[in-house]
């Protein structure tokens, strides 16, 4: 990657969008130009990231030739899975050098130091090109840089500040599992973050309550009580449970690993000063959102209410809380990410109240959520088949009836839930606005989800004006990614961008 070319690239279009605002005379104009902008910054980044993931890849392939030249078979089947990883549409198989070839000790030396240099140089070229993505206000493309910097370079400790990880000993560990190893704690499967002294005695058959040792059996037969539950903090939930505290400490565990998955998606809905607090840790211990963990489907109906019967879980925005009973978390996780999804959007940041219309993104965001996991610490979502997606995949396929965009974006939340399609079709718009074009949509939908939970919204819903594209062609494109019509045009804009 030229790093100069970027860099102008970077410059020039700020210079243009400085002259360009001057000349707006409305908020829209402004507005529309800001988009505008961003979207070319979009196109912009994504050439330059593919031209180096290109260089990345040839360089690869030269080191694998090295060493099949060198007699080095292994390193150079290894150099080159490394580059089919990188390039997935690599299909030949690895070079193989001559049979009679023997390698010395000197090129057995050399290989690691080569390979070291190529993923590096690839690491800090990404670090640099996220470094851009932030200065023109691509939050989210500038944390996926970061993300995929540690990938390569594990310890790239510039990147790992920025995730809000310090060295702890020889490895880097999140700023809140630190300050807890600082004060003298472990980590146990069982029972959380705790001193060694609980640890001892629980390996001995007791727990602490109410002033003693006792059995576990008898500490966990009081607590299953509810006016005698357990209340554990993490870094980022208070949780009342009657459960074990086995399986309330793994319940803890999904919670805050959704936690990191959110932010990991979302992260520009958030505000500069919501970032610097959650990854630098000054909110831990501070505002923790309060989840509610049941043993059973009877206590949670009962707190509830009646009219969630029969559901797993929920989000109860009048008392800022959200409510589960224990079942399959392997098999239900989506219930999970859903409710927190709700929680998160509410609470983690400074929320002024929820707009009248454009309430179609409360169930858009949290159904986008269940489709997202972490695979070795890679962000992978379910794209165009998450189930809600299919379903509306389905439904267009089969010519039945669909809300138009323009209708479905001046809903209040009640008429949305009237909607035929309502979930299915929040579903698959934000699939289409997050993945489509390669995430060209993603931050002007992620702002258009900020609007309106900070009531920007009350004056009709303008999902249009965000994205720079009349709803008539928008829904019309929306309709092509779902159904997977969208590959001519896809090919079309690589055209497009090869362009001096």
């Amino acid at each position: 990657m030229n790093r100069k070319v970027l860099a102008f690239a970077v410059a020039f279009s700020v210079v243009l969008f400085a002259s360009a605002i001057q000349g707006a005379t409305t908020k829209k104009d402004r507005e529309r130009i800001e988009r505008k902008r961003t979207e070319n910054l979009e196109r912009k980044f994504r050439h330059y990231y593919d031209q180096e993931n290109a260089s990345f890849v040839k360089k690869l392939k030269e080191l694998a030739q090295w060493c099949a030249a060198s007699g080095l078979a292994n390193e150079a089947a290894e150099t080159w899975d490394t580059a089919k990883a990188a390039d997935p549409s690599i299909k030949d198989d690895a070079p193989a050098g001559a049979a009679d070839v023997t390698p010395t000790p000197e090129n057995l030396a050399l290989w690691p130091a080569k390979k070291r240099e190529v993923i590096r140089g690839h690491a800090d070229a990404l670090f640099t090109l996220g470094g851009n993505c932030f200065k023109s206000g691509l939050l989210g493309r500038a944390y996926d840089m970061v993300w995929e910097v540690v990938a390569f370079n594990p310890d790239h400790a510039t990147a790992r500040k920025l995730l809000g990880q310090v060295k702890y000993g020889d490895k880097w560990v999140d700023k809140y599992d630190a300050a807890q190893m600082r004060q003298g704690k472990t980590w146990h499967d069982k029972l959380g973050w705790v001193g060694k002294q609980i640890v001892q005695h629980f390996e001995k058959g007791e727990m602490f309550y109410q002033g003693r040792w006792m059995p576990i059996a008898k500490v966990e037969e009081i607590r299953s009580s509810w006016g005698n539950c357990w209340t554990l903090n993490t870094e980022h939930y208070k949780v009342k449970t009657n459960v074990s505290l086995a399986d309330a400490v793994a319940f803890e565990n999904i919670l805050e690993e959704n936690y990191k998955l959110f932010f990991r998606v979302f992260i520009s809905y958030f505000s500069s000063k919501d970032q610097g607090e959650m990854l630098f840790g000054s909110k831990a211990g501070k505002n923790l959102m309060a989840v509610n963990y049941y043993t059973t489907a009877e206590e949670y109906a009962k707190h509830v209410g009646i009219k969630l019967k029969g559901t797993a879980g929920v989000y109860l925005g009048a008392e800022k809380s959200a409510n589960f009973f224990r079942i399959d978390w392997n098999s239900n996780i989506r219930i999970l990410k859903h409710e927190c999804t709700h929680q998160l959007f509410f609470e983690s940041r400074r929320v002024f109240g929820m707009s009248t219309y454009g309430a179609w993104v409360v169930e858009a965001g949290a159904t986008y959520m269940e489709s997202c996991r972490r695979v070795d610490g890679k962000l992978v979502t379910e794209g165009r088949e998450a189930p809600w997606v299919k379903q509306y995949r389905a439904l267009l396929g089969a010519g039945g009836k669909v809300t138009s965009l323009e209708t479905l974006d001046q809903c209040s939340y009640e008429a949305f839930q009237g909607l035929p399609a309502a979930y299915p079709q929040a579903a698959a718009l934000a699939c289409f606005l997050m993945e489509a074009q390669d995430g060209n949509y993603r931050e002007a939908f992620v702002d258009y989800i900020e609007a309106y939970y900070t009531s920007k919204l009350n004056k009709g819903g303008v999902l249009d004006e965000y994205v720079g594209v009349p709803y008539d062609e928008l829904e019309d494109e929306f309709h092509k990614y779902i159904l997977g019509q969208d590959d001519e045009k896809k090919d079309d804009e690589k055209k497009e961008d090869k362009k001096p």
